[in-house]
């Protein structure tokens, strides 16, 4: 009987049909460092928001022209007020990969065996690429050029010169000039509410964080189409384990002078009936923050067809032995509110 051969070609179509036909994975990985991943495994999951061209644009209004009483016949003003300020963000460019050799291909040649060999490999990359985009989501950028604006870039702790709670979160350090290209020392509109706490009680963090969640909450006399980002959101709290673990204690604590501001409400922990998220990513933070996110006014946009696009296998160049299969991802967050967001913390890395 003749040798079957497995042809290069073969090896491509093979792998390519098997990718267009994942099913659910067979064998069981112990691979990922965090319990869970709030960016990739929720925000992204929100409705996204896609933009084409090199980068987000949006016009925001900062001031409102006054009104004023007038009588008949009286002089009125026509001057044209300076309220507006374009904010820019850049896409950002993330990529994975998983490849495959030639004599995997032999050595596994039953189709079951190809199949979950694959499903390990992107799972691999897939767990690669969620940590990656975690630790992005919940850090400022170092490379300016390179790194997606994470959470802490838009929401800015306190000031060690000033730490009186208020809408004191300025421009971010890598931004001298104001993060999305607005300054908030020429905006001071373009900042958000930060304060600090030292233990966790009632009045050291309980009472702020009322007043914060209270002062962050702008409600608009009026509907401006586009004003919000895609899917409206609501408000989160997202802490570090060790927060979560001491507000659950002083969960236990409270009684009728604290009331039922500190959850729980149906079932999940909550403050304010807002949820309380653990996000693992924030426990090397020495500072134990809390962020408040109006998810109205912030979020994760994606240049559009390059959300997690997968590429079909291809033999390597350099090792034509190898083929390849890329995942790519463009996107970056930005904040069209900076007074909706807010964050408490013990310490702070602000000048």
């Amino acid at each position: 009987m003749a040798e079957v051969t497995l042809t290069d070609r073969k090896i491509t179509d093979l792998l390519n049909t098997t990718l267009d036909d994942f099913g659910p994975p067979t064998f069981e990985q112990v691979a990922q460092e965090l319990q869970s991943y709030e960016i990739m495994g929720n925000i992204f999951k929100r409705k996204r928001r896609y933009v084409g061209g090199t980068q987000l644009s949006r016009v925001l209004m900062f001031d409102s022209k006054p009104a004023r009483q007038t009588a008949p016949y009286d002089t009125r003003d026509r001057n044209v007020i300076d309220a507006t300020a374009r904010l820019t963000v850049p896409h950002r460019h993330t990529t994975t990969s998983w490849e495959w050799d030639r004599l995997e291909s032999l050595e596994n040649s039953k189709g079951q065996e190809i199949v979950d060999l694959l499903k390990i490999r992107e799972a691999e990359s897939m767990i690669g690429m969620a940590e990656h985009i975690e630790a992005l989501g919940w850090s400022r950028p170092i490379d300016l050029d390179l790194d997606v604006y994470g959470i802490p870039t838009w929401i800015v702790k306190y000031s060690a010169a000033d730490p009186t709670p208020g809408f004191q979160g300025g421009n971010p350090p890598e931004f001298p000039a104001g993060v999305g290209g607005i300054d908030s020392t020429q905006r001071p509109k373009w900042r958000n509410y930060a304060g600090k706490y030292t233990n966790f009680t009632e009045d050291d963090l309980l009472i702020p964080w009322q007043e914060a969640a209270l002062l962050t909450n702008f409600k608009s006399p009026m509907s401006i189409k586009g004003a919000r980002m895609a899917d409206g959101g609501g408000c989160r709290y997202y802490v570090n384990t060790k927060t979560l673990l001491e507000l659950k204690k002083l969960q236990r604590k409270q009684n009728d002078s604290i009331g039922t501001d500190l959850f729980p409400y149906d079932g999940e922990d909550s403050f304010k009936r807002c949820p309380i998220i653990h996000v693992p990513a924030l426990d090397v933070d020495p500072h134990n923050p809390i962020y408040g996110i109006n998810w109205g006014y912030f979020g994760a946009f994606f240049l559009r067809g390059n959300y997690m696009r997968r590429g079909d296998a291809k033999q390597g160049i350099e090792q034509p032995t190898v083929w390849v299969v890329d995942l790519d991802l463009s996107w970056n967050m930005a904040c069209f509110d900076r007074r909706r967001q807010m964050v408490l913390s013990q310490g702070t890395d602000i000048a």
